[in-house]
C-alpha cells in the first residue's frame, strides 16, 4: 500500500477486545489442532499496548487504548 511520505502506519492496531479474543481463539483452535500435528499460524503469547506518544500521529480517537499482539 501506497501513503503519502508526510503519514506513518502502525500495522496490527487492535482494541483491548479484539486483541484478547484473538489470543483466546488462537489458543483454543491450537488445542483442537495439536493432536492432528498442526499448529496455528499466528501463536500470541501476550500484548503490548501503544503508548499516547507511539500513536499521536494517528489523530482519531486519541483517548481509547490501541494494543498489539506479540
Amino acid at each position: 500500500m501506497v501513503y503519502p511520505e508526510e503519514c506513518k502506519e502502525i500495522r496490527g492496531v487492535q482494541f483491548v477486545n479484539t486483541a484478547f479474543r484473538e489470543l483466546y481463539y488462537s489458543r483454543k483452535i491450537g488445542e483442537i489442532i495439536k493432536p492432528y500435528g498442526y499448529r496455528v499460524g499466528n501463536e500470541g503469547i501476550g500484548l503490548w499496548r501503544y503508548s499516547p506518544e507511539e500513536t499521536k500521529f494517528l489523530n482519531a480517537c486519541p483517548k481509547i487504548d490501541k494494543f498489539w499482539i506479540v
